[in-house]
């Protein structure tokens, strides 16, 4: 979907918290949470400031469940914390916690006054937030979905027979076809020089912020590309993320055999998997590019390679 079309059904939504009264200002906010949660490009943006806002979740808990008022750090904070606020609003099994928080921050004691102090302090922020990301396409999990959609559902043959032709620089090649797709959407590709972990890409959105970290690999256990190869993966990106103090990065995986490959972690409830460890994140997107992979019937049972997120983290320990 377009950006100009996502804004305006973004703002249709807003439209209808503006106008909606105390009574029936809690369903609409589950409404436009549920319509946020439909849109990849949305759930992305949100994925985003989880991110670069780890803190939020537990700011947001002090407003709504313990009567705190919080103040913002910057509009970052700000956006990232009522982002919170509104899913744990949204959540609640209370008629009206928006016009507590409200009233907190200053609304006074009629529930008119508290919902416009709500629409304020929290929801203004973060749809301006939202607005300033689909300008800039700024969300990496967003575009990477996308790109993997693209991959799987219209190149796949293409990109497999990239592969397959010169399978000792497939993986240079895939990674090119990655950057070229980044580049038309606005992101700065910036290729590392080698560091004490190895040459892992630096892309930057097109204003100048850093965006993430990625290294990408390919999965074929036939090819000596197995399983120690994509935990070797995971650890390389992690002690470059380390070297250059950075927040998170993403390892992108293709797959060109017939097996499975399966992730068992405990964050896989976001657009994009990840995994936590000393304050570093990396999310993990697998893309299944093999065009020989042979019908259910004929293949037998489907091998599957797993790799958990104890045996990801307990590499970094090594």
């Amino acid at each position: 979907m377009k950006t100009e079309n996502l804004r305006e059904k973004l703002h249709t939504r807003k439209s209808e918290l503006d106008v909606a009264n105390h009574e029936i200002f809690h369903e609409k906010l589950k409404r436009f949470w549920g319509f946020l949660q439909d849109h990849s490009v949305f759930v992305g943006i949100v994925q985003d400031l989880d991110c670069r806002r780890p803190d939020a979740r537990r700011k947001a808990s002090s407003i709504v469940n313990n009567n705190e008022r919080i103040e913002f750090k910057d509009e970052l904070d700000e956006a990232a914390v009522a982002c919170k606020v509104i899913h744990l609003c949204a959540q609640s099994p209370l008629d009206q916690p928006a016009l507590s928080v409200g009233r907190r921050y200053g609304g006074g004691t009629h529930n008119d006054d508290a919902l416009e102090r709500f629409r304020e302090v929290i929801l203004e922020p973060f749809i301006r937030h939202i607005d300033e990301q689909l300008d800039y396409q700024h969300s990496a999990s967003a575009l990477l979905i996308r790109y993997k959609h693209k991959c799987e559902w219209f190149n796949r043959s293409k990109l497999f027979t990239l592969w397959k032709d010169n399978t000792q620089k497939g993986e240079t090649l895939l990674k090119t076809d990655l950057y070229e797709y980044l580049f038309d959407q606005g992101v700065e590709i910036q290729i590392e020089p080698s560091s004490a972990s190895g040459e892992v890409d630096f892309l930057k959105d097109q204003i100048g912020e850093d965006l993430f970290l990625a290294e990408v690999k390919i999965f074929n256990p036939s090819k000596s590309k197995g399983k120690p190869y994509i935990i070797s993966g995971f650890q390389q990106l992690y002690r470059y993320l380390e070297e250059r103090n950075e927040l998170f990065g993403y390892l992108v995986i293709y797959n060109t055999s017939e097996n499975d490959l399966s992730f068992k972690l405990s964050n896989l409830s976001q657009l994009v998997p990840f995994v936590t460890y000393n304050n570093k994140i990396i999310f993990i997107l697998t893309i299944n590019i093999s065009s020989e992979v042979k019908s259910a019937s004929k293949r037998g049972k489907l091998k599957t390679t797993e790799i958990t997120e104890e045996e990801l983290i307990n590499v970094l320990d090594e």
